[in-house]
């Protein structure tokens, strides 16, 4: 794509004290969210646009790069990449990244994934935390409370 170009032929040491960042971001975050919460079909991700800011290290671009990849948005699916993307986004503090990891791990269900969502969702995903999210937490908390209570009722008396 142009955009592409653009980006190559400024080399790094330029475009990432560029405006332009800002811009193809916004750019692709606006197709971005048509494309995967209102899962619009005519809406077409430049991934083009999107790797090179990968490759640079910009968390925001490894959040939507990973997060079409774990979902299978308009590439194919790849959750060990996906799931990689996502990890370094939020380790550099995206809380977009960090709330979608929360997901992730309470999706795939059992303790310790609960327990990964919820550091996730209290961590730098806190930021991010929209209605459903937060029942997600209340239900990690009731099952905790829950497998605390059979403890306490298989602990023989004396």
């Amino acid at each position: 794509s142009d955009a592409y170009k653009v980006l190559i032929s400024m080399g790094s040491e330029h475009f990432l004290h560029s405006s332009k960042i800002i811009h193809y971001l916004r750019r692709f975050k606006d197709a971005f969210e048509k494309a995967a919460f209102k899962k619009s079909t005519s809406v077409v991700l430049d991934f083009e646009l999107i790797e090179p800011l990968v490759q640079y290290g910009i968390p925001k671009a490894k959040y939507y790069l990973g997060y079409c990849l774990l979902k299978g948005i308009q590439l194919e699916e790849n959750e060990t990449r996906g799931i990689a993307l996502l990890h370094e986004a939020a380790d550099a503090g995206d809380s977009t990244a960090a709330a979608a990891l929360g997901d992730y791990y309470f999706e795939k269900g059992g303790s310790s994934n609960w327990t990964k969502a919820y550091e996730y969702y209290t961590g730098y995903g806190a930021i991010a935390l929209n209605k459903n999210r937060k029942k997600a937490i209340v239900s990690i908390l009731n099952h905790k409370l829950y497998n605390l209570s059979l403890i306490h009722i298989s602990e023989p008396t004396r």
